[in-house]
């Protein structure tokens, strides 16, 4: 392989690392966002069908992260948005130049908190009212 083609060769990688990449984060904003919605349309459902159920801090604590889990990646996205037309713009050689890149990675850590400790607040709610 002449360096002609080993160049195209690595060009070639490493667009298709950076689409497997983008396909990949796309997958994890979904999964965020069924994860959180489905947590909360079940933990409903439940509730409402069990009578004698009174609302307390650990469901209210729960419910309120994992909103928040849910605002966290919507704001997620409009922070990856502004972090693409940065990079088109200023083109910057390093990444940490952009800050509304390190914003969207905050946010995308801050969903992933927000939704396991959600969780835990709902399983504790249940496992404690059976």
């Amino acid at each position: 392989m002449n360096n002609k083609e080993f160049s195209e060769y690595k060009k070639s990688r490493a667009e298709q690392i950076l689409e497997i990449r983008k396909e990949s984060e796309l997958l994890f904003d979904k999964q965020i966002r069924y994860i959180s919605a489905g947590a909360i349309a079940l933990s409903v459902t439940l509730i409402s069908s069990i009578s004698d159920i009174k609302l307390n801090w650990l469901l209210l604590v729960g419910w309120i992260l994992l909103i928040a889990t849910l605002l966290f990646n919507l704001l997620s996205y409009k922070t990856s948005s502004r972090s693409v037309d940065y990079d088109i713009i200023h083109k910057p050689e390093k990444s940490s130049d952009n800050v509304y890149t390190f914003i969207t990675c905050l946010l995308n850590w801050l969903s992933i908190v927000t939704l396991v400790a959600g969780l835990l607040f709902l399983v504790i709610f249940f496992y404690k009212i059976k």
